[in-house]
């Protein structure tokens, strides 16, 4: 009978323990290595935060022209989204789809098939916060139609005339990230206000604007498509570099901006602000 040796047995037992837990150790070290270099993009697609669509990023060429697909995820009911990217430059960031609850009139607005809502970013970072909303996607057609030989300076600028142009000077309209004014926020009058609130206020006046003229609300999308073309030379004025705008529907975009801070007044003070937040507490005056 051949005898065991338990010392012998032992000791190869705890040999294979630890060559098993170095293993272990060592496959989360490279997991938490891959963890530490990803950059995650996350922030909120909103016209009124958009619910179910696809969020792509892309790589941004020194032209702002689309390069390579870097990921791509799904808005959740608030308008939320998250995607993760191990690159670190120039980046657009595109909403698709999806559907949202058109803030003067409570209904449901889908967009279209082939409708675009986009950012442009210089560059990411670990933690990135990228709001894509009407403002975003007009400011990228400026900053597209000027990337000329700095397209960080393009961005950069087109996101700062954006803000002026409605208002909000001193945001930064990628990442302050636009409050949903028709709901209830827990805020009252007298809060001082943020950019996000007014943010809100300034997106919620598109639609404002068609509920005014009496004009059907799925027109604000294109709305939205015909600003951003429009102001790709710099000014709301029907033009595009001296060419006037090929304009298929009823709201203007000349009119819409040159009445923004009516639009704001008239929705701050509608039932449909849910905010507890009135006109004074953001500043806004007709």
């Amino acid at each position: 009978m051949v005898k065991t040796n338990k010392k012998n047995i032992l000791l190869s037992a705890v040999m294979l323990s630890a060559v098993f837990m170095f293993n272990c150790a060592n496959q989360n070290s490279e997991e938490n290595l891959n963890q530490e270099t990803d950059n995650v993009i996350s922030g909120v697609v909103s016209k009124g935060p958009v619910s179910n669509s696809v969020v792509t990023a892309y790589k941004l060429n020194t032209d702002a022209s689309r390069g390579d697909l870097l990921g791509s995820t799904t808005t959740a009911a608030d308008g939320s989204y998250s995607l993760s990217t191990q690159y670190d430059g120039a980046v657009e960031i595109v909403a698709t789809g999806g559907s949202y609850s058109d803030e003067a009139t409570g209904i449901q607005v889908t967009l279209q098939a082939g409708y675009e809502m986009k950012t442009y970013m210089a560059s990411v970072t670990k933690q990135t916060k990228a709001a894509v909303t009407a403002l975003t996607t007009i400011a990228a057609a400026h900053a597209y139609a000027n990337a000329g030989a700095n397209l960080s300076t393009a961005i950069s600028n087109a996101n700062n005339q954006v803000a002026t142009q409605f208002g909000l000077s001193g945001a930064d309209i990628t990442k302050d990230q636009p409050t949903d004014l028709t709901v209830n926020q827990g805020l009252a009058n007298g809060y001082t206000y943020s950019h996000a609130e007014k943010y809100g206020a300034v997106l919620a006046a598109f639609s404002q604007y068609a509920e005014t003229t009496m004009v059907s609300e799925t027109q604000v999308p294109l709305l939205i498509q015909n600003m951003a073309e429009d102001f790709s030379d710099g000014s709301f004025d029907g033009l595009k570099n001296g060419s006037a705008l090929t304009n298929s529907i009823t709201l203007q975009t000349q009119t819409c901006a040159a009445n923004m801070n009516t639009y704001m007044y008239n929705f701050m003070n509608s039932p449909e602000n849910n905010s507890g937040l009135g006109d004074t507490d953001l500043g806004i005056t007709p």
